[in-house]
């Protein structure tokens, strides 16, 4: 996905180009990581790299910003904002795997 580039790192930018809806739609992504901070969700307190994006849809004039908390920790993003969108996510419960186990 354009929204993540391992390793992850404050001031790290980059830009990206994938499609939704079966191939037709184009979107770019203008991606920074703003910060690495702790940020609490439902499933706890955990350090996260801030991610602020840009997302343009081809044929659209106002692109939608995007803020995602991406924890290593978890190896995933535990919150997720977007103003236009009037969306948030957040991660409600995780539970780290035990060694040894199946």
């Amino acid at each position: 996905h354009a929204l993540y580039r391992f390793p992850l790192q404050v001031g790290k930018s980059w830009t990206g180009r994938y499609y939704v809806i079966g191939g037709m739609v184009g979107r770019t992504l203008s991606v920074t990581v703003a910060s690495y901070e702790r940020v609490t969700v439902p499933a706890g307190t955990f350090w996260a790299f801030r991610i602020e994006a840009t997302n343009r849809r081809d044929g659209y004039h106002q692109p939608k910003y995007e803020t995602v908390w991406y924890a290593p920790e978890v190896k995933r993003m535990v919150k997720y904002f977007s103003r236009e969108a009037r969306e948030e996510l957040e991660l409600v419960k995780y539970l780290p795997a035990r060694l040894g186990t199946r």
